[in-house]
Order: structure tokens, then C-alpha cells, then sequence
């Protein structure tokens, strides 16, 4: 799961989320959080998007396993969410 806080000025979130796509399946349930699918670790994902950052943005990558619980977030994500482990 990778988390960010984008401060201004700048916000250049075009250039983070296309690198967040790179990374491999993903899904964008809720506003600054991405779920993606990968085989790298969470350090070697914060390495990849450090330079998307500017110096004020906030980051944090954590790795997803077992139970999960949602509301009121689309079945399109529930579902990525049952079938991406």
C-alpha cells in the first residue's frame, strides 16, 4: 500500500502516479492511496518514487497481507482486492 501527502507548491502527482503504475497491477481506491500488485519490497518501492517526490512531500509503503476490511469503496476495488494476492 503506498500512501503520500503531496505538499505544495508543485504537486506534480502526474509524474508519482504514472511511476506508481509502472510498479505493476494496481488500484486506486481512495485519494493518495495506491494498492499495487508487486514482487518488490517496500523499500525498493520507496527507492523507485523517491524522485517523484519534491523535498516537503510525505511517503509510506507498507506491505498488505491477510484480512482487509472496506466501506463504501467500489466493488471494482473489493474485487482487485479479493483477487491481488
Amino acid at each position: 500500500m503506498i500512501n503520500y501527502d503531496l505538499s505544495a507548491p508543485g504537486r506534480n502527482y502526474t509524474a508519482l502516479t504514472e511511476a506508481i503504475k509502472a510498479l505493476g497491477r494496481w488500484s486506486h481506491p481512495v485519494e493518495s492511496t495506491w494498492i499495487v500488485s508487486s514482487s518488490l519490497t517496500p523499500a525498493q518501492i520507496r527507492d523507485r518514487l523517491r524522485g517523484k517526490l519534491d523535498s516537503n512531500d510525505k511517503l509510506i509503503v507498507a506491505e498488505m497481507s491477510g484480512a482487509w476490511a472496506s466501506t463504501r469503496v467500489s466493488t471494482r476495488v473489493t474485487d482487485w482486492l479479493k483477487t491481488a494476492a
